[in-house]
């Protein structure tokens, strides 16, 4: 809303008393109008109707400026709500964080061993890979650095960001439980593109104690770095898994054979006692066939003797 829109119903007023001015003097048959006077009568309802039209275009812009100052409107509501300020850069911060990652990649609000309470976590597994971010920014200083309070402003802010960049570095540094690094988030571009290029010293200080940097569109790219070794773990994992159980399947093929040959002299065995048996079994049935053949008369008896 806004005197745009107010001027905008006055004309439209205007318009219509005149468009109903000349349609009463159209309407008044008994007093025709002399020529020249339906000519200009003519020309201001021309002139009416491309008022309208404009006036249409104009209130198409207002709906599109409105539209682009909603977002800056809530960027200023927030900078005027302390508490508000608060959960900005948190909120954005998960938002990043849950669209980027797996469930299993990361966890919000984590109380460390030296009880502090990271904003979040990245990363599983050994500590190194553990990072904290922390969103916190004081959007408050900045604020006053905006809205032009020249080298007292920007001394504060200095100094705002600087005592941050310890805190994030005494907080969430800690040997054996998360990396050597953590990140402070900067829920705005704008900001982020400040820092650097007014600010250089800050980004020294920050590397110094260990302390990424990290805006929207960086932290996503960093996300995307995290969410790759991820899969690639994943992958040398299921690679590891592959081998172990390939370790156990040659060494159950390894003694399948030992057993198969086991088996195998056992069968050799058997058939040369049934070789054997064969043998035996042949002798027995020639001396059977021979006493069947036997004669009782002496003859026949020296024969079985001699035999």
């Amino acid at each position: 809303m806004g005197d745009p829109l107010i001027l905008a119903a006055l004309a439209i007023a205007t318009v219509a008393a005149c468009a109903a001015t000349i349609a009463l003097l159209r309407s008044r048959g008994a007093a025709p109008l002399e020529s020249t006077s339906l000519v200009q009568a003519q020309r201001v309802e021309d002139q009416l109707q491309s008022v309208v039209a404009g006036l249409a275009r104009v209130g198409a812009a207002q709906a599109q400026i409105d539209a682009l100052r909603r977002p800056m409107d809530e960027l200023l509501a927030v900078f005027q709500n302390k508490q508000a300020r608060g959960k900005y850069g948190e909120a954005r911060l998960e938002s990043l964080v849950s669209d980027a990652l797996p469930n299993d990649l990361y966890a919000f609000q984590v109380t460390l061993t030296n009880g502090k309470i990271a904003d979040c976590v990245i990363g599983r597994g050994a500590p190194s890979n553990r990072i904290c971010v922390d969103s916190k920014f004081p959007l408050e200083a900045y604020q006053q650095l905006n809205a032009g309070g020249g080298a007292d402003a920007a001394a504060r802010f200095r100094i705002a960001v600087k005592e941050h960049i310890h805190a994030i570095s005494s907080k969430y540094i800690i040997n054996g439980e998360t990396s050597r690094l953590a990140v402070m988030f900067i829920p705005s571009e704008s900001i982020y593109a400040e820092l650097f290029t007014s600010f250089p010293e800050l980004e020294e200080e920050a590397n110094r104690r260990h302390v990424v940097f990290a805006s929207p569109n960086t932290l996503h790219g960093l996300l995307a770095t995290v969410n790759m070794f991820h899969v690639e773990s994943k992958i040398g994992e299921h690679a590891q898994a592959i081998q172990r159980e390939v370790g156990v399947l040659t060494r159950d093929v390894e003694l399948l054979g030992e057993r198969v040959e086991k088996l195998g002299r056992h069968f050799r065995q058997v058939t040369e006692d049934i070789a054997d048996t064969q043998t035996s079994v042949g002798r027995i049935v020639a001396k059977g066939q021979r006493i069947k053949s036997v004669d009782l008369s002496g003859e026949s008896s020296r024969e079985i003797s001699e035999g």
